[in-house]
């Protein structure tokens, strides 16, 4: 949850207290870049009658590495290392958010926001930063949004999540899981319409544990972990190009432009039987209302993250 209170921050900051940005838009709208592929979706469904994971049969996202602000500990292997950027955290280092190790132990990825480092891990425990393509957008038709806190799954396949926001950009309304194989350099998104949530309140989302067999994993579903089965052993079943090109005109009428847009129109219908230098005033005034409420918008969820930093810190 912390996670995703500190990206919506982000994501107000980055496009301003007007809604999303033309920037912004214009990269989740974005064709699929040439160096990867979309795949086919996969099935997730939740599994009855496990409510406790065995810890011998899965393994947990973080693969055991931790982190604080600018540092990342391995500790079974001793090793530990400075980094000269802020690594994604809540200020609990055992919890590995914005780290995690393969399980061969050779590569750690690690997660600073919208960017996402690789280090290849040697076996006398020295380290060194490697060249890596992860997506940090969905592509999905449709509304996108942005990937972040990408784990490792297995040796080559990578598990990651994103928040897809209401038009203000400030408020996330669907949480998303995807795979990234690496070795294809494909992306498919996780099915979770299984696992019947409220679409009208949709929980937020996230890997806890994935089994050790590639047939399982453990979910957080708001307060309560959900055992389910998904097939991540096959390989991905690559969309055609024309399936996955980039999305079409009436897709990207999806993504709105921000809320000012419909202020204005609203305005311009009243201000119809008004004189055209009163309609210029209260053009004036109007104008000022969405950095107003933006900014007291931003100051709220400013707020609500501290508050939440500070819980965590006290537990």
């Amino acid at each position: 949850m912390e996670t995703f209170l500190i990206f919506i921050l982000w994501l107000s900051l980055c496009s301003g207290v007007n809604g999303q940005s033309e920037e912004m838009i214009k990269e989740l709208n974005a064709p699929v870049p040439s160096w990867m592929s979309l795949a086919e979706p996969v099935r997730v469904e939740p599994m009855g009658g496990e409510s406790v994971p065995d810890p011998e049969s899965f393994r947990p996202r973080s693969g055991g590495a931790t982190n604080s602000r600018n540092r990342v500990q391995i500790p079974a292997r001793g090793i530990e290392f400075q980094v000269d950027y802020s690594i994604d955290w809540t200020g609990n280092n055992a919890e590995g958010l914005g780290v995690s190790l393969s399980p061969d132990g050779t590569k750690l990825i690690v997660n600073s926001g919208l960017t996402s480092h690789l280090y290849e891990i040697t076996p006398n425990g020295e380290h060194r930063e490697i060249p890596v393509q992860v997506p940090h957008i969905t592509y999905d038709k449709g509304v996108n949004g942005f990937i972040t806190k990408w784990s490792w799954a297995d040796n080559d396949l990578l598990v990651g999540r994103a928040g897809i926001t209401d038009e203000s950009g400030h408020v996330i309304v669907e949480v998303r899981l995807y795979v990234f194989h690496l070795e294809e350099m494909a992306l498919a998104r996780l099915d979770l319409s299984a696992l019947e949530m409220d679409s009208n309140d949709p929980p937020i989302v996230g890997v806890v544990s994935v089994g050790k067999d590639l047939s399982r994993l453990v979910l957080s579903v708001g307060d309560e972990r959900v055992i389910a089965s998904a097939d991540l052993k096959s390989p991905p079943k690559l969309l055609a190009k024309s399936d996955s090109d980039t999305p079409t005109s009436s897709d990207a009428a999806l993504v709105p432009s921000g809320p000012e847009l419909e202020i204005a129109d609203g305005l311009k219908s009243e201000n119809t039987q008004h004189e055209q230098s009163e309609g210029r005033e209260n053009g004036k005034i109007a104008s000022g209302w969405p950095f107003v409420l933006g900014a007291i918008a931003v100051l709220g969820v400013a707020g609500f993250l501290i508050r939440a930093f500070l819980r965590d810190r006290a537990l």
